[in-house]
């Protein structure tokens, strides 16, 4: 919220995005519709994505905030 705050205040061209990792229920939804008010409000554009964090932790055999991390990055990099 910070960085949003000052990217606005210096002029910043910036976008608003969320990855959501359905690791924690209805308050990753209600994460997501927060993010996505907030870039209506302010006129920015906003990017979300949602993945199946623990199937994947599954398959590679690592923790889910590793799973989380590893689609995120990947995710940021695409």
């Amino acid at each position: 919220m910070m960085m949003c705050h000052l990217f606005r205040q210096s002029k910043f061209s910036f976008v608003l995005l969320i990855a959501i990792s359905n690791s924690r229920g209805k308050e990753s939804d209600d994460d997501e519709k927060f993010v996505k008010q907030l870039a209506q409000s302010i006129g920015v554009p906003f990017y979300h994505k949602t993945f199946d964090t623990s199937n994947y932790a599954k398959g590679k055999g690592i923790s889910i905030q590793m799973a989380a991390r590893d689609l995120r990055y990947n995710w940021l990099k695409k």
